[in-house]
């Protein structure tokens, strides 16, 4: 591959993204910008050649580590997909000379391949196949794939007089972020990361109005919220949060109905619910709604340098703990989460606290 990689512009990335079919919000400048102002690092997306000709899109944040003497990158920062995205499908062969080029040029990095990008392990990394769950909209009545219990509770909560409105302000972002808080205190030491709060300042603020925060209401109290992301046709639950009144009558359940109506009615044909490890409950909860396992991919392409530092960083992590508050404004990668140092032993993807009032970020 005598090409080099390309740093894209805005307006040049945005145009390449329309001619990339599994493409989807966080693929997007806006995502970066929202990354760099709560993370820091240096945010952006490259075009990488590949050996079939291609030019393979990548979404990266880089950092230093180690007072500058190591860089680490990551494509899908903080628990969203990332590359590559490609044109068309790559060739089962050139995937090996891909990778290898990949590490070569940007070092160490942690990628987090989409559902529908068919690819092929490296043979120098490690490769893990994950699950995350999609429902297809528009192929049938929405209500026509849930579950008789869901249908049964949303019949329920519709009683109660819940209301569904809009945020649209700071106002609306404080309302969640008290939901937010509220979660964090039931979920207790089940948390596994705690985002801080201004990143929803940043969603809203460089997402709207691809980005959408929903709140449902009940006497006057905020019982529910979720945030929504649309790109094109692609549709992405990014988050969630339940007061304990919203458990009772199912709030997050009547949101995330209305979500999916709205995404249909414009339009959408994918609706990601994000990947849900290894919880029964939280894979049940997104299959009353229709939604279907879908895989997607996790390559890890580290230096021995690299690695030793983040198994020796989170060695004293354990040691000392951090509080989650402080944690989360410089946040380790979760996909680097529990790494030995052989590599032997590597945590499953908790990539946000999860569950059925608390789901995943994805994209």
């Amino acid at each position: 591959m005598a090409d080099r990689p390309q740093s894209l512009t805005a307006p040049i990335w945005y145009r390449h993204l329309g001619d990339l079919p599994e493409a989807a919000f966080c693929h997007t400048p806006a995502w970066a910008r929202i990354v760099r102002e709560v993370w820091g690092g240096e945010a952006g997306a490259v075009l990488h050649p590949t050996p079939d000709g291609q030019q393979a899109l990548l979404p990266l944040v880089s950092r230093r580590l180690a007072r500058g003497w190591l860089q680490s990158s990551v494509s899908g920062e903080t628990g969203v997909y990332g590359g590559p995205l490609l044109p068309q499908p790559m060739a089962a062969g050139a995937w090996p000379a891909f990778w290898r080029d990949l590490q070569r040029r940007h070092g160490s990095m942690t990628l987090f391949i989409p559902p529908g990008v068919a690819w092929s392990p490296p043979s120098h990394g490690e490769a893990i196949r994950r699950q995350t769950h999609r429902l297809i909209l528009g192929e049938s009545s929405l209500e026509a794939g849930y579950s008789r219990g869901l249908r049964a509770k949303l019949n329920r909560a519709r009683r109660q007089g819940i209301r569904i409105e809009a945020g649209t302000d700071a106002a609306a972002v404080a309302v969640y972020e008290g939901l937010y808080r509220d979660t964090l205190v039931r979920w207790g030491d089940g948390t596994s990361w705690e985002r801080p709060t201004h990143f929803y300042e940043a969603l809203l603020r460089h997402g709207a109005p691809s980005v959408r925060l929903w709140l449902a209401w009940l006497d006057d109290q905020p019982i529910a919220g979720i945030w929504v992301a649309t790109f094109r046709k692609q549709v992405h639950y990014l988050a969630g949060a339940t007061a304990p009144a919203g458990l009772a009558v199912g709030g997050s359940h009547l949101l995330l109905d209305h979500a999916l109506r709205q995404a249909a009615a414009e339009g959408g044909t994918v609706f990601d619910f994000g990947a849900s490890g290894d919880r029964p409950g939280l894979i049940q909860f997104k299959q009353g709604f229709g939604a279907t396992p879908v895989p997607y991919g996790e390559i890890r392409l580290w230096q021995p340098a690299v690695r030793m530092y983040w198994y020796f960083k989170q060695r004293l992590a354990a040691a000392s703990p951090v509080p989650a508050s402080l944690a989360a404004a410089s946040p380790v990668p979760s996909s680097l989460a529990g790494a030995s140092l052989a590599g032997a032993s590597l945590a499953a993807p908790s990539q946000e606290p999860t569950g059925p009032a608390f789901e995943k970020v994805t994209c």
